[in-house]
């Protein structure tokens, strides 16, 4: 299932997002207006966010799958 590959898929977007940030930070530092890097840092937080969303996902699936495992273990 696709839910089990959320924790790499996460993590490729957040250092995507990350890289992206950080090179809008540098075309800033090297004289682009805040008009010509807006849409980079606006892709760059999306990016982020969705890594972010979905690391949270992957873990959560993890947590539920160990508790079902437990609970009709158990019993």
């Amino acid at each position: 299932p696709l839910e089990f590959r959320f924790g790499w898929l996460g993590a490729v977007c957040l250092l995507a997002g990350v890289g992206l940030g950080t090179a809008s930070l540098v075309l800033g530092l090297q004289g682009w207006g805040v008009e010509g890097v807006w849409l980079y840092l606006l892709g760059s937080s999306i990016l982020f966010l969705m890594g972010v969303q979905l690391i949270v996902s992957w873990l959560v699936v993890r947590v539920l799958g160990e508790l079902n495992a437990r609970n009709f273990g158990s019993g």
